[in-house]
């Protein structure tokens, strides 16, 4: 502490000992060097793009991926089938794209999202670490979903599969969910649960349980079949919000439009199941054959004389062979069948209405464009052929975005115009810094470090045009008169005497001294100049002289 000190002090007397335009640069290199140091911290502190995960996606959801980060502003590049994204944002965006459902959980390749593994771990320690941090991950994705304020997730997958004898346990997962203020609905418990299910293949929504850490209720997950309920209203909202946006594109010339659109679509899922059955026919079930032969031989006659009164005749018979042939074959009629499943998804509208309301300004500004004074005025009497006029334009131009007439079953649209009373709506033709878009950039986390910087150089290049303008200048030199100490000469006027001082020598005390004093002045000098000149040497000679004491 005492170098530190004394190290200190010898800054302070250097310093003192600069002139005005050394300490002006000085300041002025300490302003560039911090200036250098938060280029280093800005153009060093951009995190590095990592992949997200979606290597295994469609075309179709890559593309609405891409399109997303486009429209956020986001800073992306492809690169080995997958898309890179800065490392804070993964999480965040992740849970973003799923809960859009432009991605599904199960399209997340998680095995590129955790890359923390060793090829010097075991399987089984290996298979638990990759699952503790799929469920850190999920957990992180979760939290990041708008209204929740963190997650936990927990996964239990049974060892080993099962046996013969040996019952086959289904993995579970249990999700512990804290919202940021309002209790966890029906729709986020849905996304919850399959996020987690998506990521662990073998486990279904079913398994999963949602409990909700505010409330502390649990929020069952929805099958398939409960969730047709609310896409039916997903579809309608879906439907309305994009007719509107078409609308209002094609009538943004218009200020002050008013638009509200009613869709009734066709939610339902329609399965079409065709059996044809054609001509009968035979087929063989079975065939035997069986084949008997019998041959009949005659008795010969008996040998010695016999005779041939008082007896039959014999006669000996020829010989005779039999033969017999059984087939035996069994069918069996059928009818062959051709079976065809379809399903289509509908979700398409039958029916659309909309109504549009326009501004009376709007009428009264087209009034005064046609009669060519910017100050005309006109009562509604006036205003109604221009207000028929445009109506009936406006509603030609809006029947064909609601037309339906291609759709089995759907009915035409109404389209309903009207205007209604407003305030003059002044326009602002020139548009201040804020409509140009140039306050947003301001505002923005790019354009305060862009104008930091700029800030920053600019004080930095004022501090070098001083030190340049100082350098330029001649410094005045004292005269000759001045550095003796001569008094200035007197005026004309001035020169009233009032005495002549008299020169003499004046007289100095005498001190006695002896020689220990003159030998104690004579070191303290040299302490002094040796403190001057090199104050670590003069430390280590007081530090000796109190150790000796």
């Amino acid at each position: 502490m005492f170098s530190i000190n004394e190290t200190l002090q010898t800054v302070q007397q250097q310093l003192r000992g600069l002139t005005g335009t050394a300490r002006l640069l000085i300041s002025s290199l300490l302003v560039i060097l911090v200036m250098a140091l938060l280029l280093v911290a800005v153009y060093t502190g951009r995190s590095a793009l990592v992949p997200l995960g979606l290597s295994t996606i469609s075309p179709e959801a890559r593309t609405q991926a891409i399109n997303y980060l486009q429209v956020q502003g986001i800073k992306w590049r492809e690169q080995g089938g997958d898309i890179l994204v800065p490392t804070e944002q993964r999480h965040v965006l992740l849970a973003q794209l799923t809960e859009n459902e432009l991605i599904t959980p199960d399209q997340i390749n998680f095995s590129t999202v955790i890359q923390d593994d060793s090829p010097f771990t075991g399987r089984s320690a290996r298979r638990t670490r990759y699952l503790v941090a799929k469920m850190n991950e999920v957990s992180r994705m979760i939290s990041e979903m708008n209204g929740i304020d963190r997650a936990t997730v927990v996964i239990d997958q049974p060892e080993g599969p099962g046996g013969i004898g040996i019952a086959r346990i289904e993995p579970t997962a249990s999700v512990n969910v804290t919202t940021t203020g309002e209790a966890l609905s029906r729709t986020q418990a849905d996304a919850v649960a399959r996020i987690v299910a998506g990521s662990h293949a073998p486990l279904k929504v079913e398994n999963v349980t949602v409990v909700d850490a505010r409330t502390n209720r649990r929020v069952a997950a929805r099958t398939e079949d409960a969730l047709g309920v609310s896409e039916h209203l997903e579809h309608k909202q879906a439907t309305e919000r994009h007719v509107k946006r078409k609308i209002e594109e094609m009538l943004s010339y218009i200020p002050g439009l008013l638009v509200a659109v009613n869709a009734q679509v066709d939610g339902s899922e329609v399965v079409t199941h065709r059996v044809g059955v054609e001509e009968p026919k035979h087929g063989v079930t079975a065939e035997s054959s069986r084949e008997r032969n019998a041959t009949n031989v005659p008795y010969a006659g008996e040998p010695g004389v016999r005779a041939n009164a008082g007896d039959a005749l014999t006669v000996s018979g020829l010989q005779s062979t039999m033969s017999e042939t059984e087939n035996d074959t069994r069918t069996i009629p059928a009818f062959p069948t051709s079976d065809t499943s379809i399903r289509q998804d509908r979700g398409f509208a039958l029916k659309i209405n909309a109504t549009i309301k326009v501004p009376q300004s709007w009428f009264l500004a087209i009034y005064r464009l046609e009669q060519g004074d910017p100050a005309a005025e006109a009562d509604a009497a006036t205003l109604q052929p221009i207000v028929d006029r445009v109506t009936q334009q406006i509603r030609g131009d809006v029947e064909p975005l609601v037309e339906t007439d291609a759709r089995q079953g759907a009915l035409p649209g109404t389209v309903v115009v009207s205007s209604y009373s407003d305030a003059a709506i002044a326009r602002d033709d020139g548009g201040g810094w804020a409509q140009t878009g140039v306050g947003s950039m301001l505002v923005s986390d790019g354009g305060i470090k862009s104008i930091g910087l700029g800030a920053l150089a600019l004080v930095s290049l004022m501090f070098m045009l001083m030190i340049v303008r100082k350098a330029s200048h001649d410094e005045e030199m004292p005269t000759a008169e001045e550095l003796v100490g001569l008094p200035p000469a007197l005026a004309d006027g001035e020169l009233d005497l009032v005495g002549e001082a008299d020169e003499s020598v004046a007289a100095m005390e005498g001190v006695e001294i002896d020689e220990e004093s003159v030998r104690r002045q004579q070191m303290l000098e040299q302490i002094n100049d040796l403190a001057v000149n090199s104050s670590d040497e003069a430390a280590g000679l007081l530090r000796k002289w109190m150790k000796a004491e």
